[in-house]
């Protein structure tokens, strides 16, 4: 048995098998079409985006201002300057936004940069894999809110989280605290393939993890 510790962020114990989510590429091209064609697959990406935060149940209200944040004057406008004038591929130029954001440490930056994960994959048909195969206890390197929002949408077989990364304060762990499960961020594990499928228990309220076996 090995023993890890984390942060609490949602106090509980619970025993149950490891399932670590699995890391996901995206396949991209910079090859852009017209900016006019781009810029209607942007504002396409970006109402499918308002659809699907509309969909989640947050009594936090993250989803609710993401929802305004993509209609943001400011948002709205470098987009609109990165695909019409730059002509970048759009799914590019929502990247470049969230770089932009991070780099001038704008107090939004986390969740533009959220939002852009939402928009790049919208834009990229690559619909968000998060589907837990056995009631389990999660295991992810990072997750953004709009993850974590999904798995609590979709999925009644999660049992506890274990995250490697994340802070006390963020929007992630605003998230995880509604999902009522108990949780631990910055958990001191190398995240493997290994893991997946091993006798876990979790004691959120301390801060440790219990892995049954080598890791």
């Amino acid at each position: 048995m090995t023993t890890h510790h984390g942060i609490c962020i949602f106090p509980g114990f619970v025993s149950g098998i490891a399932y670590v989510l699995p890391k996901t590429t995206k396949t991209t091209t910079n090859a852009a079409a017209s900016p006019k064609k781009e810029w209607v697959a942007f504002l396409a990406a970006k109402a499918q985006v308002q659809r699907r935060l509309a969909n989640f149940d947050d009594p936090s209200l993250i989803a609710s201002a993401q929802r305004l944040m993509l209609d943001d004057a400011e948002f709205v406008d470098v987009m609109e300057r990165l695909i019409l004038k730059d002509g970048l591929a759009a799914h590019i130029a929502v990247v470049k936004v969230a770089e932009h954001f991070n780099a001038n440490a704008h107090p939004a930056a986390a969740d533009v940069a959220d939002m852009a994960n939402q928009l790049a994959n919208a834009l990229l048909n690559h619909a968000p894999k998060l589907h837990l195969p056995y009631p389990c206890v999660l295991f992810a390197t990072k997750l953004l809110p709009s993850d974590l929002m999904q798995v609590k949408k979709v999925n009644a077989n999660l049992l506890g989280l274990v995250m490697q990364g994340g802070a006390g304060f963020s929007h992630t762990a605003v998230i995880a605290r509604t999902l009522g499960v108990p949780c631990i961020f910055q958990a001191d594990i190398e995240f493997n393939a290994g893991i997946n499928g091993k006798e876990v228990a979790l004691d959120a309220t301390q801060g440790v993890v219990y892995i049954l076996g080598p890791v």
